[in-house]
């Protein structure tokens, strides 16, 4: 009868779900639910060079939310997705920068906030890892640069504040003033 297979194959899946602890062959070692002699399900992974992963698998990659570590004491919490830090979630350097938001296959991508552990911070738009589109760049001294990056760098449309008060409105291009731009001194006469 047809149903009897549906049933048994049914009953077979569920069988294989379970929660195990093994060294593996390469000698990484794993403790969680397993199905079809992958992680799947909630479990941790330990590596033999120290890295460690808690959070959700499927069909043995990372998916879904957890937290990785390295033996450097690097942290990244968020989202997984096809074994790939991917969607929203935290990276905690090891000199203590941190960074906040959307990341696509490893990479800064999207929307983000990067704080600097000497206090600078910037709040803007990141692609393929890099400042790239509108953001915020704020030095530890209060100057502050609000515009465009490209590829990481200042680049298009831009303002840069002194922390005296002296200001540029302009186009910068790698980082440096270009072309037609007004700068303006605190009080109020400009070139």
């Amino acid at each position: 009868d047809e149903n009897d297979d549906e049933t048994t194959t049914n009953r077979s899946s569920i069988e294989e779900f379970y929660h195990a602890e093994r060294v593996l062959p390469n000698g990484d070692y794993y403790t969680g639910q397993w199905y079809d002699n992958f992680p799947h399900g909630h479990g941790k992974y330990l590596w033999t060079d120290g890295c460690m992963y808690i959070g959700e698998w499927y069909n043995g990659k990372t998916m879904g939310s957890g937290k990785f570590g390295w033996p450097s004491g690097a942290t990244y919490e968020g989202e997984f997705k096809s074994g790939y830090m991917d969607g929203i979630g935290t990276y905690t350097g090891p000199s203590g920068d941190a960074y906040k938001g959307q990341w696509v296959m490893n990479l800064k991508h999207g929307h983000g906030v990067k704080s600097f552990a000497n206090g600078d911070a910037y709040d803007g738009e990141w692609r393929r890892g890099l400042q790239e589109g509108q953001g915020k760049y704020q030095w530890s001294d209060g100057s502050y640069y609000v515009g465009e990056w490209k590829n990481g760098t200042i680049c298009g449309k831009g303002s840069f504040v002194w922390t005296n008060g002296n200001r540029y409105d302009g186009v910068w291009d790698e980082g440096f003033p270009r072309g037609n731009g007004t700068y303006k001194w605190d009080d109020g006469s400009f070139y």
